[in-house]
């Protein structure tokens, strides 16, 4: 398993969730310096994005890019596969697609999250669905084509009107039944709508590829109410080797925050035999 954080540039419109120290270079470096393996960053737009000098960061820091965040498509330019436009929900999916094809070229694994189904526009529950799968079904096969992953993570009714527990996501990877479609665990979202923490952890097994971590109130973990040596014990004992990334409100401080989830979580990586990956 790998450590990660959840970083960002200076202009993101929301960073309470982003550890960010300066511009991109800078964030990098004191990631890297903490100890961390593995970085995930959210882009809005594939185009945005300076390739060449993405890969000498992450080269000259040691990093890897590990998931990507695409909430941005949503929040910022309302793109979702449930838009009741149809112009919008084509943008939408060809806007996903482009970002897992960047993805192929770093292994970043982008998350679907709040694209897949907006908040509000359509009312009738069957149609959303209907289209928020067509819209899944698309981003599978262009992520099949690409030679890549794409992955869905469960979020709490409280953020997302659509799949918020494993049993959920499940139905839909079954549905889809595409070997480029995963699920992204997300230990709060868990805390939240789960009634077994680690029983769906379990059940999430041969689905998995990322996991999201942040304790019971969003904090870093260990400052809620989750047993983490029992998620990590969990998640060896299942033979689980992807990202751990901590995403997790930057209170008090970002600083604070990154320094005591790396120190906090490779202790009990070490404790239940998971070597740190070179």
């Amino acid at each position: 398993m790998r450590i990660g954080m959840r970083v960002g540039t200076p202009d993101l419109e929301d960073a309470s969730l982003h550890y960010v120290n300066g511009n991109l270079a800078h964030t990098l470096e004191a990631v890297a310096r903490m100890g961390y393996d593995s970085v995930e960053l959210d882009i809005k737009d594939p185009g945005e994005v300076n390739v060449p000098e993405l890969h000498r960061l992450l080269d000259a820091t040691g990093l890897d890019w590990c998931g990507m965040g695409t909430g941005r498509m949503a929040a910022e330019d309302g793109l979702t596969f449930t838009d009741p436009r149809t112009d919008v929900r084509r943008q939408a999916v060809d806007r996903m697609c482009r970002l897992i094809e960047l993805g192929a070229e770093f292994e970043a694994i982008p998350m679907i999250g709040r694209a897949r189904c907006d908040t509000e526009g359509l009312t009738d529950p069957q149609t959303q669905r209907e289209l928020m799968m067509e819209g899944l079904a698309a981003c599978a096969e262009f992520a099949e084509q690409c030679s890549h992953l794409a992955m869905v993570e469960n979020i709490t009714r409280y953020v997302n009107p659509s799949l918020h527990t494993v049993a959920e996501i499940i139905s839909v990877l079954k549905t889809i039944n595409s070997p480029a479609l995963k699920l992204m665990y997300d230990t709060y979202h868990a805390f939240l709508e789960e009634r077994s923490l680690y029983g769906s952890l379990v059940a999430s097994g041969p689905y998995l590829c990322y996991v999201h971590i942040a304790d019971s109130n969003r904090e870093a973990p260990g400052w809620g109410l989750i047993d983490y040596s029992e998620v990590i014990g969990v998640l060896a004992a299942m033979g689980y080797t992807g990202p751990l990334v901590c995403e997790v409100l930057m209170t008090p401080n970002p600083q604070a925050v990154a320094e005591h989830s790396v120190q906090f979580l490779r202790p009990l990586l070490q404790k239940h035999g998971v070597r740190r990956q070179e």
